[in-house]
């Protein structure tokens, strides 16, 4: 009996393989019919799929099954004639988990729009201008205090971050630059209700009643001027092992200028072949009017790749 079992599983595991890999080739046939270079300016797209699981059964050290599944889009859209450089990235990352005994949840959410745009002065050097946005696109909630979902902590446009600031731009090429903004002004803006859970009431607040995000209550806008620079580094490490590096920086002159804002993130991608991939993901940032701690998340899993 053991054996007729073992048999229909690898019967079954070889079948949803193949599956996989016929869906796979289905997906990837799908083009986008945007060239990739027109006019001076150049596209680069990829969206990666990653999934990570765990199962348990009768596991004596303890159990909690999980499934997550992680989406990340990157898209640059860059123009570069003559003196005039452009470039402008999009970022969109979602993560999904599903523990066992408990409702799906929400590990990640950000959508991030940056652009720069740079006139040569010498060498590699630009005088510059640039525009960045984030925000989340769908709600967040508490899911340990907030069980029936009634109190959302974050959504769209909820907050919305925006910075932008003339400066200087050190640009060696698409995988290489630094921008220095010295007087950037920086707001955040909050769409709605939001809410934060007080322990000591033991109950949700919401932006009306307390500060949330730096907005005071009864705000929707909090408005900062400051030092804001940004670098992005993408490099191969060897043959098919490729890590980007984003960094961000920002200090606010007009209340606490040593509390300086920052936010890093580490993608390390070690490519299996044309379509699989794994992908280790560091984030650590710190913000004290979003959290008065250390942020800090790390994503491992393997995933199929699609150049978009």
């Amino acid at each position: 009996m053991g054996r007729l079992i073992v048999f229909f599983t690898l019967i079954t595991f070889n079948f949803s393989i193949a599956q996989i890999n016929e869906v796979a080739k289905e997906i990837k046939r799908i083009q986008f019919q945007l060239p990739d270079t027109i006019m001076g300016w150049e596209r680069d797209g990829n969206l990666r799929l990653n999934f990570n699981q765990a199962f348990y059964e009768n596991w004596q050290s303890g159990e909690s099954n999980t499934i997550e599944l992680n989406a990340h889009i990157s898209h640059d859209f860059n123009y570069q004639k003559n003196k005039i450089i452009w470039d402008n990235k999009l970022l969109f990352d979602y993560g999904l988990s599903k523990i066992n005994g408990y409702d799906i949840r929400k590990t990640q959410d950000k959508l991030e729009i940056n652009s720069v745009i740079g006139g040569k002065s010498a060498n590699r050097w630009s005088y510059s201008f640039f525009v960045n946005l984030q925000t989340p696109v769908s709600n967040t909630y508490n899911y340990d205090k907030d069980l029936k979902r009634d109190n959302r902590t974050a959504g769209f446009l909820a907050p919305l971050y925006m910075a932008a600031g003339p400066g200087i731009m050190w640009r060696k090429d698409a995988n290489l630059h630094l921008n220095i903004a010295p007087v950037t002004a920086k707001s955040v803006y909050i769409n709605g209700w939001v809410n934060r859970f007080n322990t000591q009431l033991d109950r949700f607040e919401n932006n009306n009643e307390r500060e949330i995000y730096g907005v005071l209550p009864g705000e929707q806008f909090r408005h900062k001027l400051g030092f804001y620079s940004s670098a992005y580094m993408k490099l191969d490490l060897m043959k098919n092992v490729k890590m980007e590096n984003r960094l961000s920086i920002y200090s606010n002159f007009l209340e606490e200028p040593e509390n300086i804002d920052f936010d890093y993130t580490m993608n390390l991608i070690l490519k299996i072949n044309d379509l699989l991939s794994t992908s280790i993901v560091i984030q650590t940032r710190y913000d004290d009017k979003e959290y008065e701690g250390l942020q800090l998340r790390e994503t491992f899993g393997i995933g199929l790749n699609f150049k978009i």
